[in-house]
């Protein structure tokens, strides 16, 4: 065991375990909290915000609009949320707005972040292993850049995480307490996407495994019976309350959204593996592909070391297993049973897997079990070389995915590991920056260099929607047109696109690491301001060079 100045490390750890936990979430606190303004505005963002606009109305003002929206059977509860916190902060410029829906998605992840701590430190009985966990899911890069921007999932995820917590936490120890609290994370979770309904699945079909296989007397008497009774009566109530679309018939809609949830109208084809392919037609293999191919590669080996291992003791410990391993089985249904359905029901996916992130840190939670297993395995053999091997291990995967993410950084959504091959193969095969982001930073490009009191730009609606989180100054210079033909600049983010676009040699483009995510286009003459030297700005003309269409 390695010592400083006689002072066993462990020991000091431990002694200090409070401290170092606070210093955790303090610096990821202070980092969320110092870039939440990098990024620019997602596809969604202003159809996400205007839904809680429509919710907020129908709750306070009383206006039917609701009724008529086609988003009404989407979980409402976080954009109400949001957009109740723009009127009590006063917010009107969409600069303010964007920067402040920004801050409470990243908090709201944050809290999930901190429930994973707790979920991994109660699994593993060490509170080492919870901040592992905690730092596997930061340092996810998909995750991370959505955790500032996707309203829908990111959230989604998050509370399903408490739930999950609050699942297992009712569990061992059955009270009306803890049934009010965990009908309250599932009521919120449902309010947030229908598919939250597997939460009280789970909860029915654990608490009867609870009462045939866990062996326990005092969990079978009639208290615990009335206790759990008022668990469903609680999270129909709750989920009737924080959902204003079931306010009026609350059956037939609630019914309809799940069957609008597994079959959503999207008639659109996106790139997966070189072909475009009908969202609706997706090969089983989608989700496991993009998972295999977006997570970094040592939490997928990991991962595959502690599933192997849940399964080794599925085997050889089959008799007394659920009493045992219940929450392990828990974990393997929270990342399988969702996987399975998509795959049984066909349902509609698209932009990679963001609609199955909430299993992710099931994944992970076995990535930890992984971790452990390979530091016994090590300890086992070799006490002191154990120990230097963990240090080494974690100190070089960790440089290697917070490196990847600083040079991606604001477009860490765009993340790929070599399993899915150089950057020319991930360009013609994946959809790329399906949210739009990079737009920004064009528009910002071209501002910078076009002093032109109005700039004509042709770029779809993630574009437009980018201009609302310039300041006021610059983005009333921008004028949005729907052809490329007779603008100044054309935009373009690769979407539906396999290749290039051929409006001649680029005027600026965006890559995230290698791979290029966004191409602007000078379209025709203008008066383009760049640099000579440091300091010193020059006025020169650029002519367009076009190329066919």
């Amino acid at each position: 065991m390695k010592t400083i100045k006689g002072y066993n490390i462990s020991d000091i750890m431990e002694k200090n375990r409070k401290l170092i936990t606070g210093l955790f979430f303090i610096l990821y606190l202070f980092a969320g909290s110092g870039i939440f303004k990098d990024y620019g505005v997602s596809w969604d963002e202003k159809r996400q915000r205007d839904y809680g606009c429509t919710v907020y109305n129908y709750v306070v003002h009383g206006k039917k609009e609701l009724l008529n929206e086609y988003m009404r059977f989407y979980g409402p509860v976080f954009e109400f949320a949001l957009f109740s916190m723009e009127k009590v902060l006063g917010l009107r410029d969409s600069r303010e707005i964007y920067f402040a829906r920004h801050l409470a998605n990243f908090l709201i992840f944050y809290l999930g972040v901190f429930f994973f701590y707790k979920l991994c430190k109660y699994r593993f009985g060490d509170w080492k292993r919870g901040l592992a966990g905690s730092l596997f899911l930061i340092l996810s890069p998909r995750i991370f850049a959505d955790s500032f921007y996707n309203s829908k999932d990111i959230p989604f995820l998050a509370v399903f995480i408490i739930s999950i917590y609050t699942l297992i936490g009712y569990l061992n120890k059955k009270t009306v307490t803890r049934a009010l609290f965990h009908a309250l994370s599932c009521a919120i979770l449902i309010s947030l996407r229908v598919t939250g309904i597997i939460l009280p699945v789970f909860t029915l079909i654990f608490f009867a495994g609870d009462m045939l296989f866990a062996g326990d007397k005092k969990n079978k008497n009639e208290r615990i019976f009335i206790g759990f009774l008022w668990y469903p009566l609680l999270t129909v109530a709750f989920t009737i309350l924080f959902w204003p679309t079931l306010w009026q018939s609350p059956v037939f809609n609630f019914s309809f959204a799940v069957y609008a949830m597994g079959h959503y109208p999207w008639p659109g084809k996106i790139l997966y593996l070189g072909d475009f392919v009908k969202a609706k037609n997706l090969p089983w293999h989608y989700v496991p592909v993009w998972i295999a191919l977006s997570t970094p590669f040592i939490y997928l080996l990991l991962f595959a070391v502690g599933l192997g291992g849940f399964l080794t003791g599925l085997v050889k410990k089959c008799e007394g297993f659920y009493k045992k391993q219940r929450d392990d089985i828990i974990f393997a249904l929270w990342f399988f049973a969702p996987l399975s359905a998509v795959v049984i029901l066909k349902s509609t996916l698209y932009n990679g897997w963001r609609q199955m992130f909430f299993i992710y840190p099931a994944l992970l939670i076995f990535s930890v079990a992984g971790l452990s297993f390979l530091l016994k395995f090590v300890r086992m053999r070799s006490p002191a070389l154990g120990q230097s091997i963990a240090a080494g291990f974690l100190v070089i995967f960790i440089a290697t995915v917070v490196a990847s993410m600083i040079k991606m950084h604001p477009y860490q959504n765009v993340y790929f590991n070599f399993l899915a091959g150089k950057s020319e193969t991930v360009e013609k095969s994946f959809e790329r920056d399906y949210w739009g982001l990079s737009y920004r930073k064009g528009l910002e490009y071209i501002l910078s260099r076009d002093s032109s009191r109005l700039i004509k730009i042709c770029a779809d609606d993630a574009g437009q929607n980018n201009a609302g989180i310039l300041p006021v100054k610059e983005r009333s210079r921008l004028v949005f047109t729907e052809k490329p033909e007779g603008t100044d600049y054309f935009l373009g983010n690769f979407r539906g696109q396999k290749g290039g676009y051929h409006y001649g040699k680029e005027y600026y483009s965006i890559k995230a690491g290698n791979i290029e995510i966004l191409a602007v286009y000078l379209m025709r003459l203008r008066r383009v301001q760049a640099r000579s030297a440091p300091g010193e700005a020059v006025v020169k003309l650029i002519p367009p060079q076009r190329g066919g269409m």
